[in-house]
């Protein structure tokens, strides 16, 4: 066996030539150094936890005063809104009023018909010599609607104007029609009577004229807004040229 060999294990695991080494400690020694070893762990990542736990708590403080003083600010804006509104409520009150009175004038003038120029209209397209002398309106009003006729073939109307008219000479009444159906808003026309006054020696003509929705004034009808020009945004102002509707 040669002499430079310094040691070898045998087959039953014996070491043989080895550094001669004894650990004289007890077990609980080495318990315990491994105890304090988990312990600092233990330790170190507790304070890891409480540390990400402060932060937390502190951003969410952060956050939650940069709320609640934003929240003051707009309860303040808010108040100071209230106090300057409450300065302008007699201008409100008056803005609604006038709201509700431009609101009522326009639903009470809608079956709205200027029967002085109708009239004019109706006596100028009389034959010459021939002078209105009667006329009845029975129009509809914003409340009720006009009864209209049963038959088909009549055209619908919003009034109907019961006439006399007298004439020096016997009437041509089909001419007196054909100029009446040259009136705005004409519907129809038929005549009732034809009577001669034997003191007087005129005769006296009795007609009925039917009147549509074109005829009506729509003074306080805000006017449409115009189709070929962008939206502004803003309603149109009511005028006295609105144009004529058509009746109901």
């Amino acid at each position: 066996m040669s002499a430079q060999k310094k040691g070898g294990v045998r087959a039953d695991g014996v070491e043989i030539g080895g550094v001669p080494r004894v650990d004289l400690l007890p077990p609980e020694v080495r318990a315990a150094a491994a105890s304090r070893v988990l312990r600092r762990r233990l330790g170190v990542g507790l304070l890891g936890v409480v540390t990400v736990v402060v932060l937390m708590v502190t951003a969410a403080s952060v956050v939650t005063v940069g709320k609640t003083l934003q929240l003051l600010d707009a309860q303040a804006t808010t108040a100071e809104l209230l106090v300057e509104q409450g300065q302008y409520i007699e201008v409100r009150r008056v803005q609604q009023d006038l709201k509700a009175v431009s609101d009522a004038r326009m639903v009470g003038s809608y079956t709205e018909v200027q029967w002085r120029e109708y009239l004019r209209s109706v006596q100028a397209s009389l034959p010459a010599g021939v002078t209105l002398r009667t006329a009845t309106v029975n129009a509809a009003s914003p409340l009720d609607e006009f009864v209209q006729a049963t038959s088909p073939l009549q055209s619908p109307r919003i009034a109907t104007l019961a006439m006399e008219a007298v004439s020096p000479t016997l009437p041509n009444v089909p001419l007196w029609l054909d100029g009446l159906a040259g009136l705005t808003g004409y519907a129809g026309a038929s005549p009732d009577s034809v009577t001669f006054d034997d003191k007087t020696g005129v005769y006296t003509v009795a007609l009925t004229l039917h009147v549509n929705g074109e005829a009506l004034s729509a003074r306080f009808v805000p006017e449409a807004p115009d189709a070929e020009s962008p939206p502004t945004g803003t309603e149109a102002e009511p005028s006295g040229d609105a144009a004529a509707q058509g009746g109901n």
